[in-house]
C-alpha cells in the first residue's frame, strides 16, 4: 500500500507550500517502458495495460511497449515489468499491477530521485531458478499445538518438519548465497501444525506474497491438510508439494496482480543503449546523493501528509469488515537519528478527536462510545534506545521494524511498526524524509474496545497505515 508522494509542475518538482528553487535544472517529463509477454502475461494485459495506455495518453507520457523475445536488459528477470525513466535515471516498479494507483504513486515517488542499484545478496536462500528469474520462499513452522506428548521436543520437531518441507519443494534448492534482482519474486510459506487427542495431525498453511505480509494469497486455515503423528514428516512433505503447485498457479493467474512470467534464459540480452534508452553522460544523481548525504541531520519532525488529498494516518478493520475505515488528521511527531543515520528514538502523538469515519453518526459513536475521545484526548507511540536499525540512505528505500510502546486510553501495548523511509528532495533542494508505516492492533484484547459486528478476528483487528513527510529541525 503506497500513498502518493510528490506533485510535479512546470517540468520541475516541488511540494505544495515549498518554493521552487530558481535556476534548478528541470526534470524531463519522463517515459514509461513496459516489457510483457502477450502470450503469458494475460492478466496484466487485461487488468493493467489498458489503464497504463490511458494514463500515459492523459499525462502526455511516452509509453514504450517491449517484448522480451526482442531483447531485454539483464537485470530484468520477470515480466510484466514497468520501468520509469528520466534523464536522472531509471526506476523499476516492484508491486502489484492490479493496484494501478500504486503505479501512479511509484512514478511520483521516483521522479525526484531515481532508485539506486536494485540487487541484493542473501545467504542460504531457498530458491527456484527458472530461466533468468529466481523465486525464493521463506518458511515458518510454528510449534505443535493441541496435545503433544509430554516432554515433546519442539525444536527437533520443527527441524524435521523443515527438512520434509524442503523435500516437498522439489524445484527449490538451498543455495549458499544468491544475488537477487528487483524483479525476482518471493513468497512466504507458513505452517501451523495441531495434534488432537486421537493422534491426528491438522496442518493449516498460508502463502503470502512479498507485496502483502498481512493478507495471504492462498490459505488452508479452514481446510487443513491432515495426517498421523507417525507420518508427520510425510504430511509436511506432501503439503509443501501442494503449496509449491499453488505458487506455480499464482504465477500463471492472479486477480490480485501477483502473476508473472520468468524471462527465458534464451531471451536476447540487450543494453538500455541498444533500446535507445541510454542515460545522458552527465549523471546528476550521484552529485545529488552526495549533497543530500552531507545535509542529513539528527532531528526530524512531521511536516504534513505525503499527499494533501490523503490523511496522515488511516485505519481499517480486517476483511471482510474493511468497509469500516477512517482517518486521523491530527498527528505530530519527532525522530532522532544517530551519527550513522540510524533511528535512535521517536515520539508520535495522535489527537483522537480528529478521527472521522466518513459519516457523522458513525464518527460520533466511535468517538464517544469506543475510544472516549473527550476523556482520552490523545494516543501515543514512543520508542527509544534503539541501536540496531539500518541507517537511512539516500537514493534508496530503507525497510525496518521499529519496536515501541503504543498507549491508548491509558492502556499500554508493545507494538512493532513496519516502516519504510525514503529521502526525497523538495523543489527547493530541501531534504525531506518520506515515512510510510503500517501496524495492527487487537483492539478488543488489548484495549477493551468492541469492534463492528462480524467474524473474528476481523472485528477485533484494526490495521493502521501512515504516510507523511518529515522535515529537518535545525538547532
Amino acid at each position: 500500500m503506497i500513498i502518493s508522494i510528490l506533485y510535479f509542475y512546470l517540468q520541475g518538482l516541488f511540494l505544495p507550500g515549498l518554493p521552487l528553487q530558481s535556476g534548478r535544472a528541470p526534470v524531463d517529463s519522463g517515459r514509461l517502458v513496459v516489457f510483457y509477454n502477450p502470450d503469458s502475461d494475460r492478466d496484466f494485459a487485461a487488468q493493467c495495460l489498458p489503464l497504463l495506455r490511458a494514463y500515459s495518453s492523459d499525462k502526455g507520457i511516452p509509453l514504450l511497449e517491449k517484448s522480451p523475445s526482442e531483447g531485454i536488459p539483464a537485470e530484468l528477470t520477470t515480466t510484466p515489468v514497468l520501468v520509469w525513466q528520466t534523464d536522472r535515471g531509471r526506476s523499476v516498479y516492484s508491486g502489484r499491477y492490479a493496484e494501478f494507483g500504486t503505479i501512479e504513486n511509484f512514478i511520483r515517488i521516483f521522479r525526484s530521485l531515481p532508485q539506486q542499484t536494485g540487487e541484493w545478496k542473501e545467504d542460504d536462500p531457498l530458491v527456484w531458478s527458472n530461466g533468468r528469474a529466481q523465486t525464493a520462499v521463506k518458511l515458518k513452522v510454528t510449534d505443535l499445538t493441541g496435545y503433544p506428548p509430554s516432554a515433546f521436543d519442539q525444536q527437533a520437531f520443527r527441524k524435521a518438519a523443515m527438512n520434509a518441507i524442503q523435500k516437498g519443494l522439489k524445484d527449490y534448492k538451498q543455495l549458499p548465497s544468491a544475488v537477487f534482482q528487483r524483479t525476482d519474486r518471493r513468497f512466504y510459506l507458513d505452517f501451523h501444525p495441531y495434534l488432537d487427542q486421537a493422534g491426528k495431525v491438522f496442518l493449516s498453511t498460508e502463502i503470502y506474497s512479498q507485496f502483502d505480509c498481512m493478507h495471504p494469497v492462498a490459505s488452508w486455515l479452514k481446510e487443513p491438510f491432515t495426517g498421523t503423528m507417525e507420518d508427520y514428516e510425510g504430511l509436511f512433505e506432501r503439503t509443501a508439494g501442494q503449496m509449491a503447485q499453488a505458487v506455480a498457479d499464482i504465477m500463471e493467474h492472479s486477480e490480485l496482480g501477483d502473476a508473472f512470467t520468468p524471462v527465458p534464459a534464451t531471451a536476447p540480452v540487450v543494453t538500455w543503449d541498444d533500446l535507445g534508452l541510454g542515460l545522458p553522460q552527465t549523471d546528476n544523481t550521484q552529485a545529488q546523493a552526495e549533497l543530500i548525504t552531507r545535509n542529513i541531520g539528527e532531528k526530524w519532525r512531521i511536516l504534513g501528509p505525503a499527499d494533501p488529498e490523503t490523511p496522515t494516518l488511516q485505519f481499517r478493520f480486517g476483511e471482510p469488515l474493511d468497509r469500516y475505515a477512517g482517518e486521523f488528521s491530527g498527528v505530530k511527531g519527532e525522530l532522532m537519528l544517530g551519527k550513522d543515520h540510524g533511528i535512535r528514538q521517536g515520539t508520535f502523538e495522535v489527537e483522537t478527536s480528529s478521527l472521522t469515519m466518513g459519516g457523522r453518526d458513525l464518527t460520533e459513536k466511535v468517538l464517544k462510545k469506543y475510544i472516549k475521545a473527550s476523556r482520552f484526548p490523545g494516543a501515543r507511540f514512543t520508542f527509544g534506545g534503539l541501536q540496531q536499525l539500518p541507517p537511512i540512505q539516500t537514493g534508496r528505500e530503507t525497510l525496518m521494524v521499529i519496536p515501541g510502546e503504543f498507549v491508548l486510553m491509558n492502556r499500554k501495548k508493545k507494538v512493532d511498526i513496519n516502516a519504510r523511509i525514503l529521502p526525497v528532495l523538495s523543489g527547493g533542494n530541501e531534504l525531506l524524509l518520506w515515512v510510510q508505516a503500517e501496524f495492527s492492533l487487537n483492539i478488543t484484547r488489548d484495549f477493551g474496545i468492541e469492534g463492528p459486528d462480524g467474524p473474528a478476528p476481523a472485528r477485533e483487528t484494526m490495521i493502521f497505515f501512515a504516510s507523511f513527510f518529515m522535515e529537518q529541525v535545525n538547532g
